[in-house]
């Protein structure tokens, strides 16, 4: 064998370690939160002052450029998920998002072209797809368990975070400097972004290196990189390989005598038997369900409100791009508290807390309704309003995102081998990017065809309706407990 194929990469630890890689996942979200909301605040006047919109077409177009990045996310995401769970490296799909977020900002810079926005949204939808699918499983082969609720609420928050950022940035970068200055800005962020993927080595692919010993079995607590729901010691116990020195760390009493192991091995081969298409599944879980529906709802509220609240402070309280951009603010910034809901969420369960943030939510928006006037009430009013909702959505968003990640872990471990030996951590979590990407179509085409057709109140009215639904369906079925697992060997 050659130096070049047994030398380790440079710098591979740092490469490998968790804390950059956990970093590289945030920063992939947060790049493709910012470039999902960069433009929001400043749609109303492009397509007006560059690209001809009427000002009476201004909501629909709005709405539709919203709506194709929604569309080509909910398409996408189970493809990838399928794809990210049967190819050798979860990097793979991550370059792949990348080139296509690439490829979004490109046509952004032609011109400012309402076909060819369109376009690029939908091809920024498509790399959302890849991006949340695929790096939400990396962090769980990464992290573990554990503490999955803080670690995927770190990676929504920086999702968020982006989107926190973007609106009034890009209202600023607009007023200042016009369209291509917001696009010079997401040309950078986007090269960081290349660089840190191509850096990332993942954990599986750096245990060659890091551990010579290929017969020692990986001490998960120090060292997680289960890949899928299996690591190399459920395996051995599933199988019933290995050696005594992979067996001594359990219990005499739980290992099968001679006379006992042909039944107990055919038991577990039967067990073992994966299902063909792990996606359905999946979805026939009501808890899943559940998750999946208070994850569309919380998306159908956000991206409602990221369409009709630009329009509705332009025409109400004449405010400017930078002014839409920082109205935002109050939705977006409770969401870096993500990894707290998180924390929160490890220790007492998802199910009650998702449940009272989605009733307060619902509160919320019903209370928008009362927003009426050009008057410091209600602007005062409106801002403290799309605060409760932000930090309702946030504390909805994190805890079911961990929950998620811990179901799967529970089907597998009462099922050995249920979704194959690479897991089905992808497909769930392409699951939850449908049920973002459906919210991310439903809220603007609702909030376009609504405040045309019923007027601002309605539209709210029945936008809380649905967040009062889903705070019912996750207390019916998302346990108020959390669904720890306990270390290999322990019971359940």
């Amino acid at each position: 064998m050659s130096d070049a194929v047994t030398r380790p990469p440079v710098f591979l630890k740092q490469r490998s370690s968790t804390n950059f890689i956990l970093f590289t996942i945030c920063l992939a979200l947060f790049t493709d939160g910012f470039l999902y909301a960069v433009v929001i605040p400043t749609l109303p006047f492009v397509l007006v002052e560059q690209s001809g919109v009427p000002e009476e077409d201004v909501q629909k177009w709005s709405s539709w450029m919203l709506s194709i990045f929604g569309g080509a996310t909910l398409l996408a995401s189970p493809l990838c998920g399928w794809m990210a769970d049967n190819l050798p490296s979860r990097r793979i799909p991550l370059l792949v998002g990348l080139s296509m977020q690439a490829g979004s900002t490109v046509l952004y810079s032609i011109h400012p072209d309402k076909y060819l926005m369109l376009a690029a949204r939908g091809l920024q939808g498509l790399s959302a797809a890849v991006i949340f699918t695929v790096g939400l499983a990396l962090l769980v082969d990464t992290v573990g368990h554990a503490n999955i609720g803080r670690d995927a609420g770190m990676a929504l928050s920086s999702a968020n975070l982006g989107v926190l950022i973007s609106p009034p940035l890009g209202g600023f970068v607009y007023k200042q400097f016009g369209y291509y200055g917001v696009v010079i800005m997401m040309v950078g962020l986007v090269i960081v972004d290349i660089f840190l993927r191509l850096v990332m080595i993942e954990k599986k692919h750096a245990q060659k290196w890091l551990q010579p010993d290929p017969v020692s079995p990986i001490n998960g607590d120090e060292f997680h990189t289960t890949y899928g729901t299996m690591d190399e010691t459920n395996a051995k116990k599933i199988t019933g390989e290995g050696d005594a020195s992979s067996s001594s760390s359990f219990p005499p009493s739980s290992l099968p005598s001679s006379s006992e192991e042909s039944p107990l091995i055919a038991q577990k081969q039967e067990q073992g038997k994966a299902v063909a298409v792990p996606l359905f599944h999946l979805l026939k879980t009501p808890r899943i369900r559940a998750i999946v529906y208070g994850t569309f709802v919380s998306y159908v509220l956000l991206s409602g409100f990221d369409s009709d609240l630009p329009v509705f402070v332009k025409l109400r309280f004449h405010w400017d791009s930078f002014q839409a951009g920082i109205i935002f603010l109050g939705i977006a910034l409770p969401s870096l508290g993500g990894p707290i809901a998180g924390f929160i969420s490890d220790r007492i369960g998802a199910g009650m807390l998702a449940s009272i943030s989605c009733a307060v939510g619902a509160i919320c928006t019903v209370g928008v309704v009362f927003v009426r006037q050009n008057t410091i009430f209600d602007i005062s009013l409106l801002c403290v309003l799309t605060t409760g909702i932000g930090a309702a959505i946030n504390f909805v968003l994190s805890p079911i995102a961990g929950d998620l990640a811990l179901t799967v872990e529970k089907m597998e471990e009462k099922r050995p081998g249920l979704f194959g030996p690479m897991g089905a951590y992808a497909q769930a979590f392409s699951l939850f990017n449908c049920a973002i990407a459906a919210g991310t179509v439903v809220g603007p085409l609702w909030t376009g065809l609504g405040i045309s057709q019923l007027g601002w109140g309605y539209t709210n009215l029945v936008m809380g309706a649905m967040a009062l639904s889903a705070a019912i369906v996750l207390a019916l079925f998302v346990q108020d407990r959390p669904l720890r697992l306990k270390p290999v060997g322990g019971s359940v």
